[in-house]
């Protein structure tokens, strides 16, 4: 049936001989399907489940319309499931008068025009199905429609949730399809567009949202180009909300300091707003909230919460790619999470903490923080994540050692990945370049800048600590990778090195080896720094700039 015209018939039995008389006609017209109940439904199959089916499959409904039709239930339920899934119906009045049946007609037939049983049904036909083979977009369009109609009235009515989510994907399509018709369209594609589009409406209509936020996932907070959508969405709060914001650097907690007053002003009082560093939901609260240790990775790297409704609960998430949310009644136990211990565990947070002040490694947001706020969120939260990342830098003067350095970043990043005692090397990125030989310059005074340009290449790790910079120094590969460009860049070295397998005396041995790095201080520099974090650089960390256009936003829309 899909590379033919398909023309469901609908009549009533008591007029089967004016139908047969028609289909007799139909019959010689190329590739047409005729679809008849008596023929295309196999004895013992279920009728109205075979009847819904075929009438999916139709391209076009043609109906028989007599007095007789018009009170058959059976041609009344194919003429609405015909109009609600968008199928072309076609009218055939078959007696003498079919004015007298407008008022038994379903309001969607009345005053139009029909065929009577005298007229070119065939050519009709004819011209139905060359027009389908130009446009046939236009009746595939409608069916998936009808079929989008069909799942809105599935949804349970009084369901504000479902509700609200389909009226704002509604509303997006609609503006597509105006720009699509007026040959002007643009869309935006990225990931928080998509995400305030549904996720405002699933956390508006819940009584009680228990939700996590991870700086690095939620993006949206400071996205100028969908800035009023996340105004609105925060704005749509409940006010005893009670979220955790996860954050990887202090430096971020001050970047959100706009985002997380605003966040407070909404939900702050009545609900919380909490903060900790990555490291200490990763080791500690994981564990608190039954985090299983094959999700563990999964959960550091998704924003998620439960939402409470009038009857019903969800569990909702977002990650770099998905946005979804299921119904915890539904047992999901995949997720990998209990959803009662992880809503005890923020409400218990909710009652100890008072506003403004630190638990373990938790801080509840106050709104009122000041700079040296910020100086005890790095020692208290964050101890070691930031004050212990390490950069490694190695400087070269040879251009011919390109060959030996991406050997040893594709160690590094091997030894990341795996181990063979099982703890992997926790080198967080490598890289590495040749360096700029572009001649700076002043223009306000007219002058070249001084650029040393002793150095041509530059390899950069940066570890997670300095124990894993250890690591690395003492892994029994970087030694025999040191060896091979060393041996590379300095010929002496090499020497040094044929003497120290040919000595017995590890005293010697040591005293050789001091040799060799003083050779290499010729041809390479090994620097290695942390990122140093007090109040004076703290100082000069600005905000996102939030607040005032979220106020401006709330006045707008009239809230108070």
């Amino acid at each position: 049936m899909e590379n033919k015209f398909n023309v469901f018939v609908s009549y009533s039995w008591k007029d089967s001989e004016k139908k047969d008389s028609i289909l007799n006609q139909l019959e010689g017209i190329e590739d047409i399907n005729l679809i008849v109940d008596h023929i295309n439904i196999p004895k013992g199959e279920y009728i109205f489940k075979k009847i819904s089916q075929l009438i999916d499959e139709a391209n076009i409904l043609l109906v028989l319309l007599s007095h007789d039709s018009v009170q058959s239930l059976s041609v009344r339920d194919e003429l609405i499931l015909a109009y609600e899934r968008g199928c072309d119906i076609l009218e055939v009045c078959i007696d003498q008068n079919c004015k007298d049946l407008e008022s038994s007609l379903p309001s969607f037939l009345e005053n139009r025009n029909r065929l009577s049983i005298d007229d070119n049904i065939p050519q009709v036909i004819i011209e139905k199905k060359e027009d389908f083979y130009k446009t046939g977009f236009k009746y595939l369009l409608r069916k998936e429609f009808s079929k989008l109609r069909q799942h809105i009235k599935e949804i349970h009515k009084e369901s504000e949730f479902d509700n609200v989510i389909l009226r704002n994907i509604l509303n997006k399509v609609n503006s597509e399809a105006k720009q699509i018709g007026n040959k002007n369209y643009e869309v935006d594609l990225s990931r928080s567009s998509d995400f305030l589009r549904r996720a405002g409406s699933i956390f508006h209509s819940a009584a009680n949202v228990y939700a996590v936020t991870v700086s690095w996932i939620s993006d949206f907070w400071n996205d100028d180009d969908n800035a009023n959508d996340t105004y609105d969405y925060l704005i749509d709060q409940k006010e005893n909300t009670i979220r955790l914001f996860v954050f990887d650097k202090p430096e971020e907690v001050k970047k959100f300091q706009e985002i997380l007053d605003a966040n407070y002003e909404v939900y702050g009082v009545h609900g919380a707003v909490l903060i900790t560093s990555k490291e200490y939901y990763e080791k500690n609260i994981l564990d608190q909230i039954s985090v299983s240790i094959k999700h563990r990775q999964e959960f550091i790297n998704k924003d998620f919460g439960v939402l409470t409704y009038t009857d019903f609960e969800i569990y909702a998430w977002l990650d770099k790619a998905i946005l979804g949310f299921t119904d915890v009644s539904l047992g999901r136990k995949e997720f990998g999470i209990d959803h009662d211990q992880f809503k005890n565990y923020l409400k218990g947070l909710q009652e100890k903490l008072e506003v403004g002040s630190f638990f373990n490694g938790i801080y509840r947001w106050s709104g009122e923080e000041t700079e040296d706020f910020f100086v005890d969120v790095y020692n208290k939260l964050f101890p070691t994540t930031s004050q212990d990342t390490i950069n490694h830098i190695i400087l070269f003067k040879d251009y011919n050692i390109v060959k030996s350095i991406a050997e040893i970043k594709s160690k590094i990043e091997q030894f990341s990945h795996y181990a063979d005692d099982g703890r992997p090397l926790e080198c967080i990125d490598v890289w590495y370049g040749r360096i700029n030989e572009y001649s700076p310059r002043d223009d306000q005074y007219v002058a070249r800048l001084i650029k040393d340009k002793t150095f041509k290449y530059a390899l950069i790790m940066k570890f997670k600590n300095e124990q894993a910079l250890k690591d690395w120094y003492n892994h029994p590969e970087h030694s025999s990778m040191r060896r091979k460009l060393y041996s590379t860049l300095s010929s002496k070295a090499n020497e040094i090195y044929k003497k120290i397998d040919t000595e017995k005396n590890q005293k010697k041995k040591t005293k050789l080896f001091r040799e060799i790095e003083q050779e290499m201080k010729k041809h390479i520099r090994r620097i290695d720094y942390t990122y140093e974090y007090n109040k004076d650089a703290i100082e000069h960390i600005k905000p996102y700039s939030f607040f005032q256009r979220f106020q401006a936003r709330k006045r707008h829309r009239g809230k108070k």
